[in-house]
């Protein structure tokens, strides 16, 4: 893995941690770092992208990750 797709996952997952954080208490910030976990992770669908399989398959992690987050907090937010 390069330094570059090294990054980007590190990036990625501290914008998905920082989503999980304010999921409770600041619902727009925790919407802005799904958005820019989810701009990351488009890389990873991109054809030819030049990211290495590994790369991907990480970036590919945290946005299923992502995706259950943004599932339950609707979840509770629908029951509440």
């Amino acid at each position: 893995m390069t330094l570059l797709e090294q990054t980007i996952i590190a990036i990625a997952a501290q914008r998905l941690t920082e989503a999980k954080d304010l999921a409770d208490s600041d619902r727009e910030a925790s919407g802005k770092a799904m958005g820019d976990l989810f701009t990351l992770v488009e890389i990873a669908h991109v054809r030819d992208s030049g990211m290495s399989e590994s790369a991907a398959a990480e970036l590919i992690k945290l946005e299923k990750e992502a995706v259950d987050l943004a599932h339950a907090t609707r979840t509770g937010c629908q029951q509440r």
